[in-house]
Order: C-alpha cells, then sequence, then structure tokens
C-alpha cells in the first residue's frame, strides 16, 4: 500500500471521540525530528543545520476525525492526517495493535486519502457496503443483521448480544465453517461473504 500522510483507524471503542482520539496521536505529531548530517557538512547555520545534527521540525495534526453514519452512528473508524510522511509512518509504527479504550486499534495508511471525509460522508467503499448476515445460536434461534466488512467479530457479537430476545449466555463466540472467530479481527479477514451464516455458542 503507497504511503500516505493520511491515515485509516479502525477498530476504535464506538464512545471514542474526535478529540479523545486525537490525543492518541497528538505524540506523533509533535515530536521533534532529528537527523543526522554528514561529518563533512559545514558546521554552520545554513539550510536549517546545526553542526552535525538538523533543526527540530515540529509537525502537526491536521484533521482527526471519528466517522459516523448519515444516520450519526458510530463507525468505529477514524482518519489521522499528519503533516509530514515521518509522522505518520512512526505512528502506524507505534500504535498499529495498540490499545484504545478496551480495543486493539488497527492502523494503516489510508486508500483513499483524498475522498470525502465528513460525517455521513461515503469515505471508504468497502465501509459502506454491508454484509448481511444471520448468527445462529446452539438452540436453532437466528438473527439477520448487516455488518460492514472493516467490523470486526467483536462487533458483530456485541449486536446479537444485544438482542434480548436471544437470552444469550455469558462468554458466547462466533465460529464460521468451524473455525473460532478472534473477536479483534475484522469480518473481512476470514472471507464471511453476503448471506453467510455464522455459528454462536459458548468456547469450551
Amino acid at each position: 500500500m503507497a504511503p500516505s500522510t493520511q491515515l485509516w483507524v479502525e477498530s476504535i471503542p464506538y464512545a471514542t471521540t474526535s478529540e479523545e482520539l486525537r490525543k492518541v496521536f497528538e505524540p506523533y505529531g509533535t515530536s521533534v525530528r532529528l537527523v543526522c548530517v554528514a561529518p563533512s557538512q559545514p558546521r554552520r547555520l545554513r539550510s536549517g543545520r546545526h553542526g552535525d545534527i538538523a533543526a527540530p521540525t515540529a509537525g502537526t495534526i491536521e484533521n482527526c476525525q471519528v466517522l459516523t453514519y448519515k444516520n450519526g452512528g458510530p463507525r468505529g473508524v477514524a482518519i489521522v492526517k499528519f503533516s509530514a510522511q515521518w509522522e505518520a509512518d512512526q505512528a502506524i509504527e507505534a500504535l498499529q495493535g495498540s490499545t484504545v479504550g478496551d480495543r486493539a486499534i488497527r492502523v494503516r495508511y489510508d486508500r483513499f486519502p483524498d475522498a470525502p471525509s465528513a460525517a455521513g460522508d461515503s469515505k471508504d467503499a468497502e465501509a459502506d457496503s454491508g454484509i448481511p448476515l444471520t448468527v445462529r445460536s446452539v438452540d436453532g434461534t437466528e438473527v439477520s443483521l448487516t455488518v460492514m466488512p472493516i467490523s470486526t467479530v467483536g462487533d458483530v457479537l456485541t449486536a446479537v448480544q444485544g438482542v434480548e430476545a436471544l437470552g444469550l449466555p455469558e462468554g458466547c463466540s462466533l465460529r464460521f465453517n468451524d473455525t473460532w472467530l478472534d473477536p479483534s479481527v475484522a469480518v473481512s479477514e476470514y472471507g464471511i461473504t453476503a448471506n453467510a451464516v455464522l455459528q454462536l455458542a459458548v468456547r469450551e
């Protein structure tokens, strides 16, 4: 994937605000960058250089926005745009898989950095095409729902457990084609396609 100063952040807690997420990424947008210069360089101020160390360059976060659906509901994704490539690079390296709230976030370069990003806009094609799923519990009860490919298995489980009629016990997990699904992994990573049936059971 081509590097970009704009990052796509997935699997953030739904209650996270743009300001809260900005604070997570801020250390990588305001830190000082020191670049070694060959000793042969003249030891005088020129083009920002002081001897063998480049002058500190402070970066900034130009935009940090938690995205929502058109109805205002949280999508669990966000975009973070830095002013410099090195800032975005180090943010990915430092924050990939880190914990925000109670979830491990995923951070990558944004594939569509020039696409609309306002709340409710279509930001990412893969995030706007829902997958209709059926979740079947051990007693045969079924519930249908639509999830985004970027949604984690945990998102699906949370949605299903929100359906009181199922009367689900604690500790339920999902499986697909006899494979137990990791709550922190995106639905699309398992090759789950439209109208697939997921099994809901208590994992032994």
